[in-house]
């Protein structure tokens, strides 16, 4: 099973979505995806809230 750590996510969404982001910044964005998946590789759809729901 292959998995993602913070700071592979926080690299990912600087190189992707702003490179002169802050890493702060990207690492907020990141923890706040992986929270909604942390350990697991599913997430039931109706543990989001409707506007979390469009992230994905």
């Amino acid at each position: 099973m292959m998995g993602l750590t913070l700071a592979q996510l926080t690299s990912a969404i600087r190189s992707k979505v702003d490179t002169d982001m802050e890493v702060v910044v990207a690492e907020s964005i990141a923890e706040h995806a992986l929270g909604f998946f942390g350990f697991s590789n599913r997430i039931i759809d109706n543990a989001l809230e409707p506007t979390d729901r469009n992230l994905f």
